[in-house]
């Protein structure tokens, strides 16, 4: 599993639309970085490019840090553990593979769990969704789940299990099993996914 980085900001954005976190209007100001309330440390832009005034599809578009890690701090743990499930993030498609991993989408649960011995870092952190907003942080997801959420939002929020063979031959060619994948849609709607 790896650190996704900004291909998880299309699915952090769509989920933002979806708890209305972020309305389609919304606009932010891009100045290179972003500083947590009560801090002075600066979350800076890659390269540190300053992109303005941008929209929620021009932050996906031009990959801005700074917004992700404010979209990130407002979506809190909490909504981004409960909408980005969704996409299949944090647990397995279910391939016809062997030993599939799981990946990881954090949770306090998880954290408070992992670091138990740890008075400190137990505690779900604001620096820890800022950093989660940007694919980074605690999210370890496979390239497979990554692939299958971009399915999922390309297809218009219709989701199918991924298969690696679509059907098993006897030598004679005629058809022993054929995979086949039942679909379901999430409760995304078609305006938010767009």
């Amino acid at each position: 599993t790896y650190p996704p980085g900004s291909t998880f900001k299309p699915f952090l954005a769509t989920a933002a639309l979806y708890t209305g976190v972020r309305t389609p209007g919304y606009r932010f100001n891009d100045v290179g970085y972003f500083v947590l309330p009560g801090s002075t440390h600066k979350f800076r832009n890659s390269g540190n490019e300053v992109l303005g005034n941008i929209g929620i599809v021009d932050a996906v578009a031009h990959s801005s840090d700074a917004f992700f890690f404010k979209l990130g701090l407002d979506m809190g743990v909490d909504r981004m553990d409960k909408t980005l499930p969704m996409f299949g993030l944090g647990s397995k498609t279910g391939i016809d593979l062997p030993q599939e991993n799981s990946g990881l989408l954090p949770s306090k649960e998880w954290k408070a769990k992992r670091f138990a011995k740890d008075p400190y870092q137990r505690s779900w952190l604001p620096a820890d969704s800022v950093t989660m907003g940007i694919g980074q942080g605690f999210n370890h997801y496979t390239p497979l789940q990554m692939a299958y959420a971009t399915t999922i939002l390309a297809n218009n929020g219709i989701v199918r299990k991924p298969h690696f063979l679509s059907k098993v031959l006897n030598k004679d060619g005629s058809t022993v099993f054929t995979y086949s994948s039942a679909e379901s849609k999430i409760p995304i709607s078609q305006a938010d996914l767009d």
